[in-house]
């Protein structure tokens, strides 16, 4: 083999090794629509929706994921799919539980190659009370098109801040009020004398 082949045959293997070296990425998607972003504040909205979303990856033919949270914070209401395999998916998992939710799909017709963010599923939460959860993706595999794990992929979590209920100023206006009566009340019993 002549030094020039060699020299080919190395920079292809060496090309091919790149490609295939480049990771998947998996996201958490806390607010849908434009960027991908991490992080969420709610102060007055008690439901809100996530994102999970796929992207640079070649010949994805099937996935399955879990998302964990702090079920004493928010709790799932529903699991939709992202139709990503279209008419040919195959739903296998879409479980709700008090702590985290099971989700996965995969399709018989040919993988797809994703280079853009792709919405796998979406999730919609309801808030409970105040606090920080992080939204945490555990025991993700994905498969392509032999059934073949797909090993090299990086995972995005999310975070969501739950600020606490702040009082409706009518409240606070009527509490107000009821502690003026009542002070009123104590002032006129005590400036009161007492007959005999």
């Amino acid at each position: 083999m002549s030094r020039l082949s060699m020299i080919t045959a190395s920079a292809i293997a060496l090309a091919l090794t790149a490609f295939n070296a480049s990771a998947a990425k998996l996201s958490v998607d806390m607010v849908p629509g434009g960027d991908v972003d991490q992080n969420l504040v709610i102060t007055d909205n008690p439901t809100f929706s996530v994102d999970i979303l796929i992207s640079d990856i070649s010949d994805l033919a099937g996935f399955e994921f879990n998302l964990d949270f702090d079920g004493g914070l928010i709790s799932a209401d529903s699991i939709t799919s992202g139709n990503l395999f279209g008419a040919d998916t195959w739903p296998i998992t879409s479980q709700i539980n008090a702590n985290s939710i099971s989700f996965s799909e995969t399709t018989f017709a040919a993988g797809l190659d994703i280079t853009s963010p792709a919405i796998l599923a979406t999730i919609n939460f309801k808030a409970i009370g105040p606090g920080s959860s992080n939204l945490t993706l555990s025991s993700v595999v994905l498969s392509d098109s032999l059934a073949a794990s797909i090993a090299s992929f990086d995972t995005q979590n999310g975070n969501v801040y739950l600020a606490p209920v702040p009082l409706p100023p009518t409240f606070l206006l009527f509490a107000t009020g009821c502690a003026w009566i009542t002070g009123k009340s104590r002032l006129r019993t005590k400036s009161t004398p007492i007959q005999s």
